[in-house]
């Protein structure tokens, strides 16, 4: 959610629920973070170090964004030369080739530092961090694989050209959306650990591995929500902002997000181990980001309105422009302007009775905590749990004692 969107609702907050405030200020509450989120070793950070940490994290993608600008001014530069040398079709063909496959190892290697400056930002929880890596790892994605061939066709001024940018927008779409659910499925590491995972099964009783490496070999790689999150995002983009110029990208899309559903189900269920406890932040903030599209997709009209059609349109041409300028100005209001909130507003709120409970009743049901959880105060946490069923459930503080110990 942007500065906008928090000041209007704030707004909102303040004008269409009525809400009271709190010794003169309007509080904004959300649900707190599970225990097992919190990162507590990053606590201590503080939002400065945190802010400064960020703003290298971001420096490192413009590098990024810009090297990879260079590599793609160099080999279009060459495809020119080329196309003026009429060297043939398949010189050119193999040229787009080589730079979409710069351009997927630039998002590899974006997707590897990434993660690790994202680490390396400190987040408080979890969930914060793959907010975080999902986001940046989409926009950096997006803007190397669609917007800079995008700035080096004008800077070159090819577009419909032998080789040109229509040629490799083709490519874009075909191998940036296959490569992903490709990837995770013969990924050669699961095919090594696979072929070290038989070679223990084959010594049998004579194995003398410890139960850790055993664990190592055989528990499976956890699950990048992340990256997953940033895939779809940067696929939505692409396909809806060159939707004008290239409308086969639609179904090229629909066909990669169908393949990375059932790829990533099947990881999921045979290859990956148990997911971390995250909250609903991740899935909210990855919502607010899909609110983008529709901006990208008028910006994409607007820009191909004027690539595409020729100077001297008709009349009719020229309303189809101020359309694609109406359809961007709409687009920002309602990315901007909570629109939904205020949909919500109109409506008449269910008034859903709740059973209340306290705390004492329901503290047996829970066995983790923030005290649980942090490794500073989980034993002392654990004892004074144990002591709370020991005078309060008998029989669950029997098998709670034997599963601690």
């Amino acid at each position: 959610m942007g500065v906008v969107k928090r000041v209007l609702t704030r707004f909102k907050c303040d004008f269409c629920f009525r809400n009271q405030p709190f010794k003169g200020r309007q509080l904004i509450a959300k649900r707190p973070s599970e225990p097992n989120d919190v990162h507590f070793e990053n606590l201590g950070y503080s939002n400065r170090v945190k802010f400064f940490r960020r703003m290298v994290s971001l420096f490192v993608s413009l590098i990024l964004i810009a090297g990879s600008l260079g590599a793609i001014v160099a080999i279009s530069y060459w495809k020119e030369s080329i196309n003026a040398d009429d060297a043939g079709e398949g010189t050119t063909t193999i040229l787009s080739l080589a730079l979409v496959f710069v351009i997927s190892f630039i998002n590899s290697l974006a997707a590897f530092l990434t993660r690790k400056f994202s680490a390396y930002e400190k987040h408080s929880t979890h969930t914060n961090y793959f907010i975080g890596v999902a986001k940046r790892l989409a926009f950096v994605q997006f803007f190397n694989t669609g917007v800079v061939a995008l700035l080096v066709a004008f800077i070159l001024g090819i577009f419909f050209d032998q080789g040109g940018f229509m040629e490799d927008l083709f490519f874009i779409f075909a191998i940036n959306v296959y490569i992903g659910p490709a990837f995770n499925f013969f990924n050669p590491w699961h095919v090594k650990r696979w072929c070290d995972r038989r070679k223990i099964r084959k010594q049998g009783l004579s194995c003398k591995m410890t139960q850790i490496m055993a664990n190592r070999v055989f528990e499976g790689p956890p699950v990048d929500m992340a990256q997953r999150y940033a895939n779809i995002l940067k696929t939505l983009l692409l396909a809806c902002m060159y939707s004008t110029a290239f409308p086969l990208g639609y179904p090229i899309s629909i066909a990669g997000l169908f393949l990375a559903y059932w790829t990533d189900k099947y990881m999921l269920l045979r290859r990956h181990a148990m997911p971390p406890t995250l909250g609903d932040d991740l899935a909210f903030a990855m919502n607010d980001t899909l609110e983008l599209v529709p901006v990208f997709y008028a910006i994409g009209n607007v820009i191909f309105m004027y690539v595409i059609v020729p100077q001297q349109v008709p009349e009719w041409m020229a309303d189809v422009r101020l359309e694609a300028w109406i359809g961007l100005i709409i687009a920002t209001f309602a990315y901007l302007f909570p629109c939904q909130s205020f949909v919500k507003c109109c409506h008449k709120r269910e008034d859903r009775s709740s059973v209340s409970k306290s705390y004492i009743e329901v503290r047996k049901f829970f066995n983790n905590d923030y005290d649980i959880a942090n490794p500073v105060t989980r034993n002392q946490a654990l004892l004074d749990w144990l002591e709370f069923l020991k005078e309060n459930d008998k029989e669950q503080y029997n098998d709670a004692k034997d599963i601690i110990k």
